[in-house]
């Protein structure tokens, strides 16, 4: 019982550190639960890298929100809590990708099946590029990068000088304009 205290005391220093902007503190942290946050995340997502990615993603978070920051109960498992939730976000945001991408090339395929429908997959296909081509020119950059040459969202920040949030705005806002756009054709 008294080991449990003790841990739940360092903790809740370390916490208290992190709240006042103690980097040496955030370094602990991080360096105490990083490769077993990665281990976890690895068995839920699809690879190492968006492993990596994803528990990245949740200590920055921790360290901007620092000020506020006020986690209940044991800190592992808050930790451990905000791993899953940002895994179940990724896994999530991937199958809407997936569910869009499959409808575009089901519909695509089902029409150039048919040897009179050639016409339409053409029609289509001008229509999306024209919708693309109608995107701010920002927007139309960040979808660019992610779907033509298969950057990460991080990948496109670093690249860009700009927040991960924002790149996965300008793409949610870029998707939802190619839905709009093309909903004639789906």
């Amino acid at each position: 019982m008294d080991d449990f205290r003790l841990i739940e005391g360092k903790d809740t220093s370390l916490i208290e550190r992190i709240r006042q902007g103690d980097y040496s503190a955030f370094q602990e942290l991080f360096d105490n639960h990083y490769e077993d946050l990665v281990r976890y995340a690895g068995l839920r997502v699809p690879s190492q890298d968006v492993a990596q990615g994803l528990v990245q993603e949740v200590v920055v978070r921790i360290w901007e929100r620092r000020a506020t920051w006020n986690p209940k109960g044991a800190l592992r498992a808050y930790l451990y809590a905000m791993v899953r939730n940002a895994c179940i976000a990724y896994e999530r945001k991937q199958r809407r990708r997936s569910r869009l991408f499959n409808a575009w090339v089901g519909w695509g395929n089902r029409l150039e099946d048919a040897p009179d429908n050639r016409y339409q997959v053409e029609e289509m296909n001008y229509a999306a590029q024209q919708a693309i081509e109608a995107m701010p020119s920002r927007r139309k950059e960040i979808y660019s990068l992610s779907r033509q040459y298969g950057l990460t969202y991080k990948e496109i920040a670093a690249m860009l000088g700009i927040s991960t949030k924002t790149v996965e705005a300008q793409m949610g806002s870029a998707l939802k304009f190619l839905r709009e756009r093309l909903k004639p054709y789906l």
